[in-house]
Formats: C-alpha cells, structure tokens, sequence
C-alpha cells in the first residue's frame, strides 16, 4: 500500500475534467478516468512503483482494483498527491 492524498478535480496537468454524472456502458464497452500524481517525496525517500490502484466510488466503501497498463508500470510511481477526474465513457483525454 502506498500512502497517497486523493483530490477530486483538476490540476495542471488535467486541466477541466469532465462532469460528474452516471455513467452507463453497454457490454464490452469502455470507460476512463485521468490520473495525475506527485512523483517526488523527499531527496532520501524514492517513490515505490504502483502496479494497480484501488478505486472507491463515491458514497461507498468497498473498492475495485484496477490494473495498470503495462507499459506505464516501470513509471507509475505516485507519493503523496493523487488527483482524478470523474469517470467517462469512452477513451481518451475527456479535459480541455
């Protein structure tokens, strides 16, 4: 488990986030959400890497875990700050 401080909404590298609203998807269909976090915790402490990440919606309690693609693996290192946007359907950048 990596210590982490979760925000809702934007950050510079977001920029504005979709709307929140409910989404529904159809059977195989896709959804997203964008992910920016700090990297740097202190000169002597490195970031560990993060191979999945926990998600709990909104007004619940129990979570899901999802995957991280493979190819960001080696560089998904969050510490500290994690922001996201609501979820979307769809992929691909949702902010302007």
């Amino acid at each position: 488990m990596i210590a982490t401080n979760v925000h809702h909404g934007t950050s510079y590298m977001i920029g504005t986030p979709p709307p929140v609203r409910t989404v529904e998807l159809r059977p195989g269909a896709e959804a997203s959400f964008e992910l920016s976090y700090g990297d740097v915790q202190g000169p002597d402490t490195p970031c560990v890497t993060a191979t999945s990440i926990q998600i709990t919606p909104p007004g619940d309690t129990g979570f899901v875990v999802v995957s991280v693609p493979g190819h960001y693996v080696r560089s998904f290192q969050p510490c500290g700050d994690l922001i996201l946007t609501a979820v979307y359907a769809g992929t691909g950048r949702a902010s302007s």
